[in-house]
């Protein structure tokens, strides 16, 4: 049973550290964003990026894990004001089976809210989580 948690342990971390990992539209382009100014607003503050606050990881399908399937899936997102994820969607995958838990993850995450006087434009933003498990042990090994 020890060397079963380990093993996910192991593959949790492995997870948790590409889930990190963002395709380079996910704050954004080199161009500057466009920044709507409210009228009655003095010197709006233009926010560029958006600060996760809770980042939730997806589970590894017990399926693909069984299979030692490995792969990613990416999914475009637009955050609302008050840091909730807005329409989210695959944008692509590796295997079907991953889209599921990414969906799940991204819709469970949350973002920093924009402040009093902050705007930033509605741009999708992507994530993508790669799913990777640790190579198996051979006997030659252990």
């Amino acid at each position: 049973m020890k060397r079963k948690t380990q093993t996910d342990l192991r593959s949790l971390l492995y997870l948790t550290l590409a889930a990190f990992a963002l395709t380079p539209a996910a704050y954004g382009d080199d161009e500057k964003d466009e920044v709507d100014v409210p009228a009655d607003a003095e010197e709006p503050v233009p926010v560029l990026a958006r600060t996760p606050a809770l980042t939730q990881f997806p589970d590894y399908p017990p399926r693909a894990r069984l299979q030692r399937i490995e792969g990613e899936a990416t999914v475009c997102f637009k955050v609302a004001p008050n840091g909730r994820v807005l329409d989210p969607a695959i944008e692509n995958s590796t295997h079907k089976i991953f889209e599921k838990p990414a969906l799940a993850a991204i819709r469970a995450s949350t973002f920093e809210p924009l402040g009093p006087g902050e705007t930033i434009s509605a741009k999708r933003m992507c994530r993508t989580f790669r799913f990777r498990l640790e190579p198996v042990a051979t006997a030659d090994s252990v």
